[in-house]
């Protein structure tokens, strides 16, 4: 087991496997493709954290960006999300500073005093680069309060992290207002109009981050209506913007987003009957071919499984599942089906896939422009 830096030296591209999307208690685990294991509480510093290193909630990735990725977790159901960066290739782990209590108005200070100061939970986390100072980023929405028991006391909060700075700024809610995103009351509080039941983490592309929201607007004879919203950050314009992924480049069920062939990528899942009318799962991939012009959505491309089994992620033109027995198998996007091909058993479950190259670019506050 690796318990610090990551060979880069043969330069190889490979594959980051990372244990995570587990809804309970769970350590988190990576695997990288020639079978090396790094155990995240093996990581410098990150074993002095907690007493109790096996109890981490909603452990969640990102990245790469530059060689670098973002990890979350939360220790308990109750308590703060913790945010770091860390560098497989030069071992570095940079754990982000606490999110600050918020400021906020003189007309939320008896609700804040009377709730649990703890964030009731990061709602969304997104990781980038800011390419005009040179510096990565973490823009987090916090949730304080609890929305489901108490609908007109809860509000949310808006954070910015700079590396270059080792510390957040927070966000005037007024200044990000968006119609679809977030209401803003008369008394100061924010709320955001998305409220996931998990911590989402963002696709980084393009100096944003990215979230999709699937929202029910209605019904017909055929059942619900729901409508796919890509949710973007710019981390550098510090602006939301939002927009639909059309029906036409989606499935039945979204999976994830991710990007393949240099555009950003919607997954989702269909299930069809075959030509012995049996059931089969397909997955399509539909790619926005011009950023930001909603209208450039298309269904790229169409994988049929040979086998039951759960969508993994995408790396450059490999589509990998792992199938029920625990294999881990990749299709070839754009080729025959029948070029499928077993790749590795993997000896847990609910994980993801993301690109891996080496990397020594040093994260340390005092290394990135100010």
């Amino acid at each position: 087991m690796l318990t610090h830096a990551y060979d880069v030296s043969s330069n190889e591209c490979l594959h980051l496997i990372c244990q995570n999307r587990i809804f309970g208690p769970t350590n988190m685990t990576f695997l990288f493709s020639d079978e090396q294991i790094i155990d995240l509480k093996c990581l410098p510093g990150i074993a002095d954290l907690y007493e109790d290193t096996e109890r981490w909630f909603f452990p969640s990735i990102c990245g790469p960006i530059n060689g670098i990725y973002c990890i979350s977790i939360t220790p308990s159901q109750t308590s703060r999300c913790v945010n770091m960066f860390w560098n497989p290739g030069n071992g570095q782990v940079h754990v982000l500073p606490p999110i600050p209590d918020p400021v906020i108005t003189d007309h939320l200070a008896d609700l804040y005093n009377e709730m649990e100061r703890d964030p009731l939970a990061m709602l969304y986390g997104g990781f980038e680069f800011d390419p005009l100072s040179e510096d990565y980023k973490f823009f987090s929405i916090e949730q304080y309060g609890y929305p489901f028991l108490s609908p007109l006391h809860h509000f949310v909060c808006f954070h910015l992290y700079s590396l270059a700075s080792n510390s957040w700024q927070q966000l005037d809610p007024v200044q990000l207002a968006h119609p679809d995103l977030i209401n803003i009351y008369d008394d100061g509080r924010a709320t955001f109009v998305p409220a996931p039941m998990a911590p989402i983490f963002a696709l980084p592309f393009n100096r944003s981050c990215h979230w999709v929201d699937d929202r029910v607007v209605g019904r017909d004879e055929s059942g619900m209506i729901v409508i796919t919203y890509l949710l973007s950050f710019d981390i550098v314009n510090r602006v939301f913007r939002v927009s639909t992924i059309p029906k036409t480049a989606l499935g039945e069920s979204f999976l994830s987003l991710t990007t393949v062939d240099g555009c950003l990528a919607a997954v989702s899942l269909e299930d069809v009957l075959n030509s012995i009318d049996k059931v089969a799962a397909v997955i399509h991939v539909g790619v926005m071919k011009e950023y930001g012009i909603e209208e450039s959505w298309i269904k790229a491309y169409r994988v049929v499984l040979n086998a039951p089994g759960t969508f993994l992620g995408i790396v450059e033109d490999r589509l990998f599942v792992q199938e029920t027995d625990g294999w881990m198998v990749f299709y070839a996007l754009g080729s025959h089906q029948e070029d499928y091909n077993e790749c590795c058993y993997v000896p847990f479950r609910h994980f993801t896939i993301l690109p891996f190259k080496g990397s020594l670019i040093p994260i340390s506050p005092n290394t990135h422009a100010q």
